[in-house]
Formats: structure tokens, sequence, C-alpha cells
């Protein structure tokens, strides 16, 4: 019902225009968790099956690692919206919706925040019979939306709603991990930090570059998505990053085996 309330109370305040200026980048925010979630989400039946024998090393070594794999693909995937909103909003929705940029700039921390919140909240508080510690996080979720929509919709139109939609999707990944902080331990290396710190800052310094050229939007936004994603892992490839290694070798490995 919360996740509703913004764009009823958008309508209600400035009418059905604010309404698509809000839909429509979360429409692209949505998509793209969605995907992230989804390569994720193949490590659940085993983490369960785990914690269900009571073999706590195995889980925690499940869960560092497909942490780690989430955070590869949801922090480039939110730098990456923020930085070329200009460009994705163009393109998919046409000019008449440029003043969704800046909403999709505040919605893209939403890629990261849902990915944390289903990784290390709802598959471990499922997985561990905590089920109804998830009814708490969506209460905490829903004040917190609910006041801020009240103060933030009337003067800051769809930028309101959607700076509401992530303080409280972050009240609800607060929440879900601190409840599910006693289940678990991550194990994330030096070299890891290192490397994603790394990657990303040379992702936006490249995209921040490229943004001088004046092409069209279409060309402009293959070439900065193209220039981010082979610049991103090149640089955990030269960084050795260990969770791009383990999955390249394996890679590998199953194609030497065919």
């Amino acid at each position: 019902i919360y996740t509703m309330l913004d764009t009823i109370m958008l309508e209600y305040y400035h009418g059905e225009t604010c309404v698509g200026y809000y839909s429509n980048p979360v429409k692209i925010v949505r998509m793209t968790y969605t995907v992230v979630i989804a390569l994720v989400a193949v490590f659940y039946p085993r983490i369960s099956y785990h914690y269900k024998q009571k073999e706590y090393d195995r889980c925690n070594e499940l869960l560092s690692r497909g942490f780690k794999i989430m955070l590869l693909l949801a922090l480039p995937c939110t730098v990456g919206i923020g930085i070329t909103a200009e460009y994705i909003v163009p393109f998919l929705f046409g000019e008449a919706f440029l003043p969704s940029i800046g909403t999709l700039r505040i919605l893209s921390v939403l890629v990261l925040v849902f990915s944390v919140a289903y990784f290390l909240g709802h598959i471990v508080l499922i997985a561990t019979g905590q089920e109804q510690k998830i009814l708490h996080a969506t209460i905490a979720g829903a004040v917190i939306n609910a006041a801020v929509n009240f103060l933030l919709i009337p003067s800051m139109q769809q930028s309101g709603a959607a700076i509401a939609s992530v303080l409280s999707e972050i009240a609800v990944t607060t929440v879900l991990v601190w409840h599910a902080r006693c289940s678990y331990h991550l194990a994330i290396g030096r070299n890891y930090v290192i490397s994603l710190g790394a990657a990303l800052a040379a992702m936006t310094a490249v995209v921040f570059l490229l943004k001088r050229l004046t092409w069209t939007v279409p060309v402009m936004l293959f070439v900065l998505i193209a220039a981010a994603a082979a610049v991103y892992f090149g640089c955990l490839l030269l960084f050795r990053n260990d969770t791009v290694m383990e999955l390249l070798h394996k890679g590998l490995e199953r194609l030497q085996n065919r």
C-alpha cells in the first residue's frame, strides 16, 4: 500500500503530469534491480539448505560470495544510472520527460538499496525462519514514506516523492539487516574493496570525459555504456578482483569441459 502512496499524492497535489515524471524513472530502477536480484537469487536454495543442516560456515561462504557478486553488479548500475540520466530519459521517454532526469538520479540509489535488502535481509530472514521480522521493516518503511511524502511532495513534486522512496527503503533495509545481522558473517577482503573502488572511480572519470562530446543522444548513450562497462571490468581484471577472477576461471573451465 505505501509504495502506491507516492503516486496517489502526486496526482492529488500536482496532477497526472508529475505522476508520469515519477513513474517512468521508477520503471527503469525496478527493471535494473530486478535483473541484479535475479542473478543472485540462485544462492537462496543452497543457503536455506545449509542453514537447516546447521552448516553455518558454508552459509557464510555462500553469503559472502553472493554479496560480492551483488555489489559488483549493483554498484556500477547505481552509479551508471545516476551519471547518465540526462541521456537515458530522452532516449527512452523523449524530450517531454526531461524533468524526470533529477528524479531518476535520486531513485538510482534504490538499485543498491533494494539489492542489499533482498540479499542480506529477505534471503537470510526467510532461510532462518524469521519471516515475521520482514513485517517490522515494512511497517517502518510505510511510516517514514507517508511522513516524508506529506512533507516534500507539495513543494518538491516528483523529486520529493523520490526522496521519500529512498529514505523509506533505506529504513526498510536497515531494519532487515539489523534483524539478520547475527545470522551470518561476511568475509570481504581488502583487495576486493580496493579493486571495486578503483574500477568505479575509473568508470566515472571516463564517463565524465566522454560527456564532453556532442554526439546525438542515442549514440552518446551507447558509447557511454560500452566505455563504462569496458573500463569497469577492465579495472577489475587489472587489479585481479578475487570474485571476478573466480568467475572467469569457472567460466573458462566450463568452456574447456564442453
